[in-house]
């Protein structure tokens, strides 16, 4: 496992996530975890932040917007760069 092949899958991830994603409104989008799943695949976590839907609305007006974490894991794969899932990871 070289880091140019990290480097690759991270970058496939977070170029996948971007276009799913574009134009939410997602803030802090990080790479949070790269691990080497099998001989075929990297899992790439990411993670954003986003704004909690309260179920008050003069909450938000006077406390301002909060912000929950929120983690989604993708499978790259290690011959194509080809992102092959992408899940919701619990916390």
């Amino acid at each position: 496992m070289s880091a140019e092949h990290i480097e690759e899958a991270v970058l496939a991830a977070i170029n996948f996530f971007n276009r799913m994603y574009e134009d939410k409104g997602l803030k802090d989008v990080l790479m949070e975890e790269v691990r080497e799943m099998n001989e075929d695949t990297w899992e790439v976590t990411i993670g954003y932040s986003r704004v909690v839907r309260d179920a008050s609305p003069m909450m938000a007006i006077t406390q301002g917007a909060k912000y929950e974490r929120v983690y989604k894991v993708l499978a790259v794969d290690k011959a194509t760069g080809n992102v092959t899932s992408m899940v919701l990871r619990t916390v």
